[in-house]
């Protein structure tokens, strides 16, 4: 069974079509952009660019964190628990909206 997408009001609406009928190029490819770029988003309710910008925040965060983990090693009495610390505190906010989507 294929999938078939049809643009509403600039949305990608996913519908499952029999396997005897055959996608169009087109309609193939607003499928691979709708899975690629706005089916996840739409799931924790942003879209594309919010949930970029969330993403950005918590890899930028992610990176700070792991900088501080590299010189703790080098110095170990340097950012003690700052790793744990960001782990713990993005762990508090991002763990919530993880139970309000849809698991593959």
């Amino acid at each position: 069974m294929q999938q078939k997408v049809n643009l509403v009001d600039g949305l990608a609406i996913t519908t499952k079509i029999p396997d005897k009928q055959r996608l169009t190029a087109k309609e193939s490819q607003a499928l691979m952009f709708a899975r690629l770029f706005t089916e996840h988003p739409r799931t924790v309710n942003e879209t594309y660019t919010e949930h970029m910008g969330a993403a950005f925040t918590v890899g930028g965060r992610l990176l700070a964190a792991s900088v501080k983990c590299f010189i703790h090693g080098l110095v170990p009495g340097l950012c003690k628990t700052a790793g744990s610390d960001a782990i713990l505190k993005l762990h508090g906010e991002i763990s919530p909206r993880r139970f309000d989507q849809p698991t593959l």
